[in-house]
């Protein structure tokens, strides 16, 4: 009877399952790991992190806990407020992420891909009214582009998945959200002055970030005296 004095969840526990071995009835545990994905999305060969919450139900409060993927080195860390995390080795095949603590133990399954990436930008380009030209249609090639000045540009991006959210940001200024449409991001209008800096960020559906930031150097150049042409 002492062990149902000291943990009367636990006896009671045990007790339904004796009496109904057929039912679904979760064993109980001194400890619960919670915010735990069944399937985590890691960035491939880069270094990652776990973290959940850590909840004790008795008398029994073990401080540290040992992660495991596959057949690697486990490792260990100890709780910190109630936060568990642990900072794990880049993997390159997905595999299944043992989480113990304690009584508890949980899986996850790891699934290492590469980050989105950029296929390509265009950017469509307003010359000053003057010249009476119509909206061009230009590669951005190289992480530069050179605008005439007056120009007004709207620059579209296209990704290698769908995205969630992308970010344009100019010479150290705040982050402008973009507009997206699937694989797509656009900034509006935009006018530059001088020789500014742009790094474009964007996060696809799987939860993965761009890593670093995409840069694009902007050159604006005066336009040239007219000239006169005499063919013949």
């Amino acid at each position: 009877m002492l062990p149902w004095w000291l943990a009367p969840q636990a006896g009671w526990n045990t007790f339904q399952r004796w009496l109904s071995p057929a039912a679904r009835i979760d064993r109980f545990t001194f400890v619960t790991l919670d915010r735990l994905p069944e399937k985590l999305v890691v960035p491939h060969g880069e270094p990652f992190e776990v973290s959940c919450a850590v909840q004790y139900r008795g008398f029994w409060h073990p401080a540290r806990a040992v992660a495991r993927f596959e057949q690697q080195a486990p490792v260990e860390n100890t709780v910190q407020g109630n936060e568990l995390r642990f900072r794990l080795p880049g993997q390159t095949r997905e595999g299944i992420l043992t989480v113990r603590m304690g009584d508890s133990q949980q899986q996850v399954r790891i699934i290492p891909t590469y980050r989105p990436s950029l296929k390509g930008m265009t950017a469509s380009l307003q010359l000053p009214a003057y010249l009476k030209y119509p909206t061009l249609e230009e590669s951005v090639r190289g992480g530069s582009l050179t605008l005439l000045e007056g120009s007004q540009v709207t620059l579209r991006g296209e990704a290698n998945r769908p995205l969630t959210t992308a970010a344009l940001q100019i010479d150290g200024q705040p982050q402008a959200a973009l507009k997206i449409d699937g694989q797509t991001f656009q900034t509006a209008a935009l006018t530059f002055d001088g020789r500014p800096t742009a790094s474009f960020s964007w996060r696809d559906t799987l939860g993965l970030d761009s890593g670093a930031a995409w840069p694009l150097t902007i050159k604006t150049v005066k336009d040239f005296a007219p000239r006169i042409d005499l063919p013949g």
